[in-house]
């Protein structure tokens, strides 16, 4: 009796596995925001829509969801609204943009 009910059990189991009843939370698509200067700056992407923009404080890093590459160019600014710089590309999840500490712009596809 203790057989079947374990047998029972694994085999419920091993059904629920395979029938894809577990819930899994796939990871989302996101692009890298690194900020390695000293000042807080908002990157946001030119043409997008919606319009698409994100604060990254002073030596953070961060994931922004992006189902897909979105907008023109991907423009960076201080608090204040003064430039940064601009990345003359469309903002696409697996790359990553940082802002150096002399305020230089690299965005790179992830390896």
């Amino acid at each position: 009796m203790r057989r079947q009910m374990l047998a029972t059990l694994v085999c419920l189991a091993f059904t629920t596995a395979l029938s894809g009843c577990i819930n899994y939370d796939a990871a989302r698509p996101s692009m890298t925001l690194t900020n390695n200067s000293d000042e807080a700056v908002t990157v946001s992407i030119e043409g997008a829509t919606p319009s698409m923009e994100q604060d990254v404080g002073p030596h953070e890093e961060l994931g922004y969801e992006i189902d897909e590459c979105a907008g023109t160019a991907i423009v960076v600014e201080t608090q204040n609204g003064d430039p940064v710089g601009r990345v003359q590309q469309k903002a696409c999840p697996s790359w990553t943009l940082t802002i150096e500490e002399d305020g230089t712009l690299d965005y790179a596809e992830w390896d």
